[in-house]
């Protein structure tokens, strides 16, 4: 039983592959997904008919001055944020 379990351990640790060098993504770090999230916004907000500008322009407002004025480790906290926000944003068919 011993040398089955080597042998098992042996197997994975011989046959475990790194993913290929040009599908690894770099992370992105908080400010840097927040441009992108605050940039899509921008491009958005133009779409918009008028009556839906003004809205949409306070929301990235506020997420343009919290990126702004938040510290560094908040920054990368709001990576995530800024993601979820991007791929909301989309999936919108006014932004499209």
């Amino acid at each position: 039983m011993k040398w089955y379990c080597a042998a098992l351990l042996l197997c994975l640790v011989a046959c475990k592959k790194d993913p290929p060098a040009e599908k690894k993504e770099e992370k992105k770090s908080g400010e840097e997904e927040c441009k992108t999230y605050i940039d899509a916004m921008d491009k958005c907000i133009a779409k918009l008919p008028a009556e839906q500008k003004e809205q949409m322009q306070k929301q990235r407002d506020l997420q343009a001055e919290a990126v702004k004025n938040a510290p560094a480790v908040a920054k990368d906290q709001m990576a995530d944020t800024c993601r979820m926000g991007y791929a909301t944003l989309k999936q919108d068919p006014r932004c499209k």
